[in-house]
């Protein structure tokens, strides 16, 4: 962790460095809803296919730095709830040195039908659960707000309504802990596209425990596979400063076996996968089918 801090250090000494070059493009903007101007918290921003990306404050404020060879890379501004906004990076720079703000369209959503049966429903569990053996911990290494990390739930074409979400916390140094949980269709082996019209967070505050997320408010209903990922939106803030060893954040894990774990660094980015037994995080999704 000792070195996430010190990226973590270098990160905040960038601005004084950026201005001074002529070869780098600095964004610095507010999103807002566009029907009545409130600020619109943790909204993604990040080159299309690239690991360059941020995310918003909680007053809607951004800044993004990226290297002038991207200039006409597309770059996407997204919240669930609204519609997407694409640009050129070149293009919303000029655009954000006359107006600052970047409004986001609320977006109108189909109500999504849902077959009802007569059938007994069974709850079941997804995703990497907690086993009696087997059982560790693996460090947060996000350094990047917009970074993800998920793992395939797989439902065999059954009705399945989403009832909570579950992960193990081992050890937290951190005051709140607050990430956005998210749930993607997957296309050609890899998430696709977020499902959810509103955003949905864990927060959790303790040095250890079950973290949860109660979803039956939420209405989620899927019948193929899906992915369930945390995304980092706020930056942590630590409270513990004494603790020399296995400092910082660490979710117990286990052995993944025969699953499928996704990443990806910024929002936007390319996800990576793995699939050969990795130690990952124990993340359940408590269903019923």
């Amino acid at each position: 962790m000792k070195g996430f801090w010190l990226l973590i250090a270098g990160l905040y000494m960038l601005p004084s460095l950026i201005v001074a070059q002529t070869n780098t493009i600095r964004l610095k903007g507010n999103i807002k809803d566009a029907a009545t101007h409130a600020p619109v918290p943790y909204a993604s921003i990040g080159l299309q296919g690239k690991d360059i990306g941020t995310v918003s404050n909680s007053n809607g404020a951004f800044e993004l730095s990226v290297a002038a060879t991207n200039a006409s890379d597309t770059l996407v501004v997204s919240m669930m709830g609204y519609e997407q906004q694409r640009y050129t990076l070149q293009h919303l720079a000029q655009k954000l040195e006359a107006d600052p703000t970047v409004l986001l369209e609320p977006a109108q959503h189909l109500l999504q039908e849902v077959k009802v049966t007569g059938q007994k429903l069974e709850t079941n569990s997804l995703g990497n659960k907690a086993t009696p053996s087997g059982v560790g911990m693996t460090p947060f290494k996000f350094s990047n707000l917009g970074n993800e990390i998920g793992l395939l739930c797989k439902v065999k074409g059954k009705i399945t309504y989403l009832e909570a979400f579950n992960i193990d916390i081992f050890l937290n140094d951190y005051d709140t802990l607050f990430f956005r949980m998210n749930i993607y269709t997957l296309e050609n082996g890899l998430p696709k596209e977020n499902i959810l019209h509103e955003p949905v967070y864990l927060q959790f505050t303790g040095s250890k425990g079950k973290a949860s997320i109660d979803l039956v408010p939420y209405d989620i209903v899927v019948d193929e596979d899906f992915v369930v990922s945390l995304e980092y939106v706020k930056k942590l803030h630590k409270t513990n400063l004494v603790r020399k060893e296995q400092s910082g954040l660490y979710f117990g894990a286990k052995k993944l076996f025969g699953g499928t774990m996704f990443t990806r660094y910024a929002s936007q980015g390319k996800w990576m996968v793995s699939n050969d037994g990795l130690f990952a995080p124990k993340m359940e999704v408590v269903v019923k089918q």
